[in-house]
């Protein structure tokens, strides 16, 4: 029985610092300055193949968890 509490504390907790992680990194400090003078480039666009890789990571991991198998 103590193996199923620490199973049902350890993966939300896990899911809850992999998603704080971003924020954490992301996190700047105020007093830097930068100069004014950079010369600045276009940022990339996302293309159509963020949204096709996401979708077919989904469709995968749906088909993958539908059948019970495991990706080696």
């Amino acid at each position: 029985m103590k193996k199923t509490v620490i199973n049902n504390i350890y993966k939300p907790v896990l899911l809850v610092l992999l998603m704080l992680m971003p924020v954490i990194a992301v996190a700047q400090d105020e007093d830097t300055e930068f100069e004014d003078d950079v010369d600045d480039e276009v940022a990339m666009p996302i293309n159509g193949y963020v949204a096709a890789s996401l979708l077919g990571g989904c469709a995968m991991g749906y088909v993958l968890l539908k059948r019970g198998q495991k990706v080696s």
